[in-house]
């Protein structure tokens, strides 16, 4: 009985260890390695602004008399946009001119009466304190005509400000009075956008600043910065045609997503950049050059740091640490050398591939990619 009982046992084990042996290796989907004729490229996406754009607002009272452009119209800087009705404020102009001519001749009545009495005074035919009165009445007459001078300058300056003018080219937008409408100083007539340049803002990680800032230290102090290139890809498809200048970088990262701001400025003759409008940022760093480049889903991090599963000559699951240099839309850019052309890096299964093992390989199509 216990014989039979033995043989039992044995037969089983034997089965199990058979299926064991028998199961199929996990299937994982590898593409192979590929260089990318780039730079260190980064994509990022941002918003289009205006550099200058501010409410254009009256500064006197009075009726808006004249629109002298359309709504939506491109205006030139200087270019009269609106006119205040401007027949009170000549009025007051030529007011002011009245009352400098009269306080003139004031003074200059003053000023022949003092010089008589300092004739006099010369013969003793006057007293001092009669030449001293004369001198006060020359300086109060001096003083009225500064003062009358000074008044009509104003009343210049406020005929001056009836005519409403453009500080710099740009587009209006709708009119917010209408022609004939009675407006208050201050009050907003319309807007005015320039539109040529204009502003990209847009953000970079605090991990690119740090992987820039380290690529700066490790160049020699007697190589020079790398040239950077700045292109817009617009919500057709195509590149926008005029490069971007950085204009500005933040001097903080922003706590809530640890992100620093940038402004880039581009030419827009055509109009085709608007404010509000988003765009795609493509940042080109260095000449180009042949970088290892494998899809960003294949790409794992421990402690160590950033590595990818490759597959050796007999299906078998190996590790290669990487450093990844720069990025495109679907793409990550390896530092030179670190893997060659060809090598099969794992991008699906990753889960079942365990280093050291074997696996059943297949390779994907473009769409996998």
């Amino acid at each position: 009985m216990k014989t039979f009982v033995m043989a039992g046992v044995l037969s089983l084990a034997g089965v199990l260890a058979s299926s064991a042996l028998a199961q199929p290796a996990p299937t994982v989907g590898y593409i192979p390695v590929t260089e990318s004729d780039a730079a260190s490229r980064r994509s990022h996406f941002g918003r289009v602004e205006a550099i200058r754009a501010i409410d254009v607002r009256n500064r006197v009272n009075g009726v808006l008399a004249h629109w002298h452009v359309a709504e939506g119209e491109q205006v030139e800087a200087g270019q009269l946009l609106a006119e205040i009705d401007q027949g009170v404020y000549r009025a007051r102009v030529r007011a002011a001119r009245a009352e400098v001519l009269r306080t003139a001749a004031g003074l200059e009545l003053a000023l022949l009466e003092q010089k008589r009495l300092a004739s006099l005074h010369e013969k003793r035919a006057v007293s001092q304190a009669e030449l001293d009165v004369a001198i006060a009445v020359r300086r109060q007459a001096e003083a009225a005509l500064e003062a009358a001078e000074a008044a009509l300058e104003l009343r210049e300056i406020d005929l001056d400000y009836t005519r409403i003018s453009a500080p710099f080219s740009g587009k209006i937008s709708s009119f917010a009075v209408d022609q004939g409408g009675y407006v208050e100083a201050n009050t907003v007539l319309t807007d005015l956008v320039q539109l040529d340049p204009v502003r990209v803002t847009y953000a970079v990680s605090e991990r690119e600043l740090i992987d820039y800032r380290r690529q700066a230290l490790a160049r020699r102090s007697d190589q020079p910065a790398p040239a950077v290139e700045r292109s817009l890809r617009l919500a057709d498809g195509s590149t926008y045609a005029y490069p971007g200048v950085l204009r500005y970088v933040d001097n903080q990262l922003t706590a809530e997503t640890a992100t620093l701001s940038l402004h880039l400025e581009f030419p827009n003759p055509d109009a085709l950049l608007s404010p509000g409008q988003f765009v795609e940022i493509s940042t080109r760093r260095g000449r180009e050059r042949s970088l290892p480049a494998v899809p960003a889903a294949s790409i794992l991090r421990d402690s160590e740091g950033d590595y990818v599963l490759l597959l050796d000559a007999d299906d078998t699951v190996i590790r290669r640490n990487i450093e990844v240099v720069g990025k495109t839309a679907t793409l990550a850019l390896l530092r030179e050398g670190t893997l060659l052309a060809g090598e099969r890096v794992i991008v699906q299964g990753l889960s079942k591939a365990q280093i050291g093992s074997q696996v059943s390989a297949e390779p994907l199509g473009g769409d996998e990619r």
